[in-house]
């Protein structure tokens, strides 16, 4: 174990050297990077392989956000960090990365097709208990994604199988999976991240017309166009469902983001 252990540090190291970025290893379990340094959890004598598999995992997806997202746009745009455009934002920014990442390491594509596809169950059964408007997005969004995704992460796909995601939320989002499917393919940083932008806006501007939550339900979004800065605000009494930071070990997402919301200067 203490071998495979240091082949993996090796790989991060090597893996985070393409973009020029340090790793730094922490107690907390949160990978990120913030445009100079990719931090990631410790490795110890607890660590098992599939724990190994994400932190490559997640060392090669926050390389893709360090080569093809763009933090000035982050800047920019100003959007909380704690509100349902960051966090869906962040979502379609990770799905963009990683379908590039995929296409060009072929070491991220089995890692994180393969841990990531444990969790996404777990994570979806968490947000259908939660039953919150926030959560129905993210079952939504997650199902819509990944069928879009399949063709690079084929195991993802079939761990969502089961899952049927909120009808109404599920036709929005059919109406941009040309949009998402086409951003794949944007290799510059900047167009990237803004259409991934635009993208969440109009989605999110789409579901706050056709899919408001009811009125009897305890936590409500409303979702409106704020004139002076043009973003969404989420209007929800608690942080919005995240992908990543999970309080639960074993139910973290292998990155950043993914899946907590977008911060500025902190890609996940």
């Amino acid at each position: 174990m203490i071998s495979q252990a240091i082949e993996v540090m090796k790989y991060i190291r090597a893996s985070a050297g393409r973009s020029g970025l340090a790793v730094v290893f922490e107690e907390e379990n949160r990978p990120r990077h913030d445009g100079k340094t990719i931090y990631l959890p410790k490795i110890t004598y607890k660590t098992t392989e599939d724990q190994l598999k994400e932190l490559m995992a997640s060392v090669d997806h926050e390389v893709a956000h360090d080569r093809f997202s763009c933090f000035e746009v982050l800047k920019e745009k100003k959007v909380l960090s704690n509100n349902i455009l960051a966090f869906v934002w962040n979502f379609l920014e990770d799905s963009r990365v990683n379908a590039i990442e995929a296409k060009e390491y072929k070491g991220f594509k089995s890692n994180y097709d393969e841990t990531t596809s444990k969790i996404i169950p777990v994570i979806l059964n968490k947000a259908k208990k939660e039953n919150s408007p926030v959560s129905k997005i993210t079952v939504a969004l997650i199902c819509w994604e990944t069928k879009l995704s399949s063709s690079f992460f084929p195991s993802i796909e079939l761990s969502t199988s089961t899952t049927t995601p909120d009808k109404n939320i599920t036709n929005v989002l059919n109406n941009y999976s040309d949009r998402l499917v086409a951003s794949h393919k944007i290799l510059e940083k900047r167009l990237g991240t803004e259409t991934t932008y635009q993208l969440a806006f109009d989605i999110l501007t789409e579901i706050g017309k056709k899919c408001p939550p009811k009125e009897e339900e305890d936590k409500k979004v409303k979702v409106e166009n704020d004139t002076k800065d043009k973003s969404i605000v989420s209007k929800v009494e608690d942080k919005p469902f995240s992908l990543d930071n999970k309080d639960d070990e074993n139910e973290k997402i292998p990155k950043e983001s993914t899946k907590d919301s977008i911060k500025t200067g902190d890609l996940g």
